[in-house]
């Protein structure tokens, strides 16, 4: 998944297939509005998607496509000072999507 957002503040979900080599989704409107005020936005991979705001705080959301524009989230997990960080980084393979059962 890519994650994109533009000068108003949505958000849009790609989803390119690597082993076919073509996209299973472009530019997907995912966020109307309100992205704008992160600092930075990153992802683990898995649909997770992690935000600094301006004022130092990380906050953690989860896009649930089953549920087409649908968060969880968000939830603030780091309290202040990640602003002080110029670029903040996850391992992309990391997280993986796991069905339950």
């Amino acid at each position: 998944m890519l994650y994109a957002r533009d000068t108003e503040g949505k958000l849009f979900r790609y989803h390119y297939d690597h082993t076919n080599k073509r996209w299973l989704q472009k530019e997907k409107l995912v966020g109307f509005g309100g992205w704008e005020v992160y600092y930075q936005l990153f992802s683990p991979g898995g649909d997770v998607l992690y935000a600094v705001t301006n004022d130092g705080l990380l906050r953690w959301y989860r896009y649930l496509p089953e549920r087409e524009i649908d968060w969880a989230g968000p939830n603030t997990i780091g309290l202040g000072g990640w602003r002080m960080y110029r670029d903040v980084m996850t391992n992309t393979d990391a997280c993986k999507l796991k069905k339950s059962s």
